[in-house]
């Protein structure tokens, strides 16, 4: 294909004028000498007013008020508790006596009123807490004043305190202390006859006289005991005797058991010269016969101390049951004689139950008398908060107000905001004229119908845009991207047929479908176009180009575009019809501008919205994966969009808003 070349008027930046950068410069001073004039005064006059300012300091004290017992739970009690102190705080009579305390001097408040403006009572939010404050220019005072408050206001508490209890209580005390003698009465009567009676314990079981008896009772019926073990323990000394085994003694259980070790021991030895040598042989030796005679006198001694042993056994026994039987017999004589003494002192002792009654109902009644006083107590402390200095004012280190150092900022930050406004205004009623646009002429390469290039008729804009600012690039290979103004500049600039070339790219259409379509494959009334070929789909028209073709529909076989003998226009001669469009809106870098450019802009534009790469497909139809990954760069950081999540209308395409009534 032969190309050939036409020159087209394109406009550029101004050219280089002396005199208009020296007016700019001399602009650009007086700009700096207004902000600095501007800044300087205002600095100036906002730190005098600053620094001008007398120091207020602040000295606070905080108290606690528990108003569970005076409020019903919950924020609206506590603030309710919160409020009648802050009246009490707050009373005439309670401010002229901390004033009169106070005494006058420089720093204090001359009058009740003033005092009641220096001072102040708030309640900090969710807390049962109330702050006390005092604002003044004498720290030292202020915290004496607080302090003074805080003193005057507890003892009026208390004395009002005082002064209900006094009256409320004096029938309630008297009763109790009635009650108090009564009881001290008969209780020292009740001590007096148990002193009369021998009456020990309010148990009944417990006294001497009944405790005697109870214990004769206890010592028969072990001497009972004891004489039936003593029977039993004579009975089974007679039967072992009889049976021809004595019982031993424990006493002489350790002799025994030593004889009985030593019996053993030479019967052994004797055994043994007996088994060897013969008894004449015995008799003759000294040491044999030595051992046969011991053993003899051992076995001897062991019968002696069992029959005697035994004998004593059956002695003791004896002696025993008779001493049991003994005192059964005495302690038998003592519980008849004690029946008579336990019957007097059942009487007296019932007298004194009947004292020990009368003394317990006194002691309930007056117990009741101090749960009423004490109830009528709580009940009027229940009446008044509770109040509590969790701290008291001291004196202030640091002015309360004002701040100096963030004023000061703020003054001169303020300074500096005026002088930027100033200059401002200077550029927005006061700007300098505009020079002169230059003309430039620029050789573009432009596709004829046929073979070579067409020449383009050539025009000067009268305005021209600013050059297309370098967006974001995805390869060298792919299109230029247009900005909205390069577009709307574009359609400002379009014959019709162009402008409906202009905008079916930003339908979704490529630069073969747009070249293909005829008004059968438009349908009007729905504003739908259906794209033919291998990636046959349907797609919404803008409103915009769907008003702008339904005035301009031809038969259904005609193509869109057509020449003068009604042929089609290939897609080379729409790129001509778009490559004047752009001419003649004055957009820079204008070879770089045509359909495939127009068709990126606008999938760039979906993309940088959010949407989903893979929904791409749904517009353009039938494309290779490796070309729709190239537009991630333009993807925003977040999870991909929906085509339905998203707005397909490129904004240039819109109907331009109604002018507000």
């Amino acid at each position: 294909m032969s190309r050939v070349f036409a020159s087209i008027p394109v406009p550029e930046r101004l050219a280089h004028d002396p005199a208009a950068e020296a007016e700019a410069a001399a602009e650009r001073r007086r700009r700096r000498l207004l902000f600095a004039a501007v800044f300087v005064v205002g600095s100036v006059v906002g730190l005098a007013y600053t620094f001008a300012r007398p120091a207020q300091y602040r000295s606070e004290a905080t108290l606690r008020v528990d108003a569970s017992t005076t409020a019903p739970a919950g924020a609206d009690g506590a603030e309710r508790a919160a409020a009648v102190e802050r009246e009490l705080l707050s009373d005439h009579e309670l401010l002229k006596t901390v004033l009169e305390r106070v005494g006058s001097g420089p720093g204090v408040p001359a009058s009740v009123v003033a005092l009641g403006e220096a001072l102040s009572v708030q309640r900090v939010e969710d807390t049962g807490l109330l702050r006390l404050a005092a604002v003044g220019d004498d720290p030292r005072r202020l915290a004496r004043l607080v302090n003074t408050w805080l003193d005057v206001y507890r003892e009026r508490q208390v004395a009002s305190r005082d002064a209900e209890a006094a009256a409320a209580d004096g029938e309630l005390q008297r009763q109790l202390a009635a009650l108090e003698q009564q009881v001290t009465e008969r209780r020292a009567a009740l001590e007096r006859f148990r002193e009369a009676n021998d009456i020990s314990s309010l148990q009944r079981d417990e006294n001497q006289v009944l405790a005697r008896l109870k214990g004769l009772n206890e010592a028969l019926a072990k001497a009972t005991q004891t004489s039936v073990d003593a029977r039993a323990r004579l009975g089974a000394v007679r039967d072992a005797e009889a049976r021809g085994q004595p019982l031993v003694r424990e006493q002489d259980r350790a002799t025994l058991a030593t004889l009985q070790r030593q019996a053993g021991t030479l019967r052994a030895q004797v055994e043994t010269y007996r088994n060897k040598y013969t008894p004449q042989y015995i008799a003759i030796n000294p040491e044999m016969a030595h051992a046969v005679r011991d053993l003899d006198e051992v076995e001897k001694e062991i019968r002696r101390l069992t029959q005697s042993s035994a004998q004593a056994q059956l002695i003791e026994a004896e002696q025993n049951l008779a001493a049991a039987r003994a005192a059964e017999a005495d302690l038998q004589a003592q519980i008849g004689a004690q029946k008579t003494t336990v019957a007097r002192f059942s009487a007296r002792f019932a007298e004194h139950e009947a004292l020990q009654k009368e003394l317990e109902q006194l002691e309930t009644l007056l117990r009741d008398t101090r749960t009423r006083l004490a109830q009528a107590q709580v009940d009027r402390d229940g009446r008044f908060a509770r109040v509590g200095i969790v701290s008291r004012a001291f004196v202030p280190d640091a002015p309360f107000y004002p701040h100096y150092g963030r004023d000061a900022v703020l003054s001169v930050v303020a300074a500096a905001l005026l002088g930027l406004l100033a200059v401002a205004l200077r550029r927005l009623f006061v700007a300098p004229p505009a020079p002169a646009p230059t003309t430039l002429t620029q050789l573009i390469a432009v596709a004829a119908p046929g073979a070579g290039m067409l020449p383009l008729p050539g025009a000067t804009a009268a305005a021209a845009l600013p050059a297309a600012p370098d967006l974001p690039r995805l390869g060298q290979a792919l299109p230029r991207e247009l900005t909205l103004l390069e577009v709307r500049a574009l359609l400002d600039a379009a014959d019709e047929p162009t402008r409906w070339l202009v905008m079916l790219p930003f339908c979704g259409l490529s630069r073969d479908e747009v070249a293909s379509l005829s008004w059968q494959h438009l349908d009007l009334d729905a504003g739908r176009v259906r794209v033919p070929g291998r990636g046959e789909r349907v797609l919404a028209l803008p409103a915009l180009l769907a008003t702008a073709l339904r005035a301009a529909a031809g038969p259904a076989a005609a193509p869109l575009w057509a020449d003068a003998d009604g042929q089609p226009l290939d897609a080379a001669e729409l790129e001509a019809m778009l490559a004047c469009a752009v001419c003649d809106a004055g957009l820079s870098r204008p070879a770089e501008i045509g359909l495939d450019a127009l068709h990126h802009s606008y999938l760039a534009f979906l993309v940088r919205q959010g949407l989903r790469l893979s929904e791409l497909r749904r517009l353009v139809g039938a494309t290779s994966s490796a070309r729709l990954a190239g537009y991630g760069v333009l993807s925003p950081p977040m999870p991909g969009l929906a085509l339905e999540q998203i707005d397909t209308t490129y904004p240039a395409l819109r109907p331009p808003a109604l002018p507000a009534a």
